[in-house]
């Protein structure tokens, strides 16, 4: 094995610098998969501890980011409750479309979640919810009574104090 290797140097050396950056792009993908994992926990001990626990997952968890070089990332999440449906009912009723077929699953008013990581300025972990339309901040153009909706529904979440401290 000693003399193949010596014999053949740049297969080898070839060999490691390809093995290289999987390695690290291997290492990359599971910090990222660990990470949404945390983040996913804390936001399910936080919905649980502020009384959202019976909820209808309407879009996946999943992580959004901003900013040159992602200076600016948070965790997205929305779901439906009674509530969302209930505001769906008086929605529909002002828009003057039909209400009686609307579920959990499909009615047009969510809870968004935003689960915002530790900063070197806030340095702990903060959870905002609030009422929106199913689309949420995409949509550029919102009727006056989705927006005063939003503006009226803006609630920080309580979290545990083990969640909001940082793991680093």
């Amino acid at each position: 094995m000693k003399k193949f290797i010596h014999t053949h140097k740049i297969l080898s050396i070839m060999v490691v610098l390809l093995l290289l950056p999987c390695l690290i792009g291997a290492f990359f993908y599971a910090k990222s998969l660990y990470d949404n994992y945390q983040a996913k926990q804390k936001l399910e001990r936080t919905l649980a501890y502020n009384g959202y626990s019976n909820v209808v997952e309407r879009s996946p968890f999943h992580k959004e980011a901003s900013g040159l070089m992602n200076s600016m990332t948070w965790y997205q999440f929305t779901f439906a409750t009674k509530e969302t449906l209930e505001e769906s009912y008086k929605y529909q009723k002002a828009l003057k479309k039909p209400y009686k077929h609307l579920t959990l699953k499909n009615c047009p008013i969510v809870y968004w979640v935003i689960l915002t990581p530790p900063t070197p300025k806030t340095k702990r972990w903060t959870t905002l919810i609030y009422l929106d339309t199913n689309t949420g901040p995409r949509g550029v153009w919102k009727s006056r009574y989705i927006n005063n909706l939003r503006a009226t529904s803006y609630k920080d979440l309580k979290m545990k104090e083990q969640d909001s401290k940082p793991t680093w």
